[in-house]
C-alpha cells in the first residue's frame, strides 16, 4: 500500500474475523510505535500488546464497568496495544497520538484493521481499570490515553468524508 493511499483511506475497523494475529506482527507494530516522535525525544511511552483472550475479555468487562455501559465490546478484536505514559509528562497526549497513528498505519500496511479506543483517558484511575493495570504491573503513576484494537477486518466501510477546514496562506 502506498503511503498516500494509506493517509487518504485510513478508516476505523470495528468488526474482525476469527483469524489470530501472529505474535511477530504484534512485535513489528510495537516497533513502529516506538519509532513515533515524542516531545523533546523523551521516548517515555510504554507499550503493551495483549492478545490473550482472557485479557481482551477482562478489558471489555473493565471498560463496561468504568463507562457504565454493560454492553461495551471490543467487537471481536484479537489483540490490542495499550499505550502508557507517566502522568506528569506534559507531552503525553501528543506522544500517544503520534504512536497510535504509527500503530494504525502499520496495521493497515499488514492487512489488519484497527480502531483507536480512547475511553481510557477519563477512567485510568477508576477502580476497575487501575486494578486491571496493576495485574499487568503498570506503575501507578502511569496512565493511558488510548489503546488500539486490532484484528483482521470483517468489514470494509467507506472512508468517511473529511470536513475539517484547511487553508494555505501565502
Amino acid at each position: 500500500m502506498k503511503l498516500e493511499t494509506a493517509l487518504l483511506e485510513r478508516k476505523s475497523i470495528r468488526k474482525y474475523t476469527e483469524k489470530e494475529i501472529p505474535t511477530e506482527l504484534l512485535v513489528q507494530l510495537l516497533e513502529f510505535a516506538k519509532h513515533a516522535p515524542t516531545g523533546r525525544n523523551n521516548q517515555g511511552i510504554q507499550f503493551y500488546a495483549l492478545k490473550n483472550p482472557y485479557y481482551i475479555e477482562e478489558m471489555e468487562e473493565v471498560l463496561a464497568k468504568e463507562l457504565k455501559e454493560p454492553s461495551y465490546s471490543l467487537r471481536g478484536a484479537k489483540a490490542f496495544i495499550l499505550t502508557l505514559v507517566h502522568r506528569d509528562n506534559k507531552f503525553s497526549k501528543q506522544d500517544t497520538a503520534c504512536a497510535m497513528m504509527n500503530i494504525h498505519y502499520g496495521a493497515m500496511a499488514n492487512g489488519l484493521g484497527a480502531c483507536w479506543i480512547n475511553q481510557m483517558s477519563d477512567h485510568c484511575d477508576g477502580p476497575y481499570l487501575r486494578a486491571f493495570l496493576e495485574k499487568l504491573d503498570v506503575p501507578s503513576d502511569y496512565v493511558s490515553y488510548g489503546m488500539m484494537a486490532l484484528g483482521y477486518p470483517d468489514e470494509d466501510p467507506e472512508p468517511k468524508e473529511r470536513v475539517s477546514k484547511t487553508r494555505v496562506i501565502e
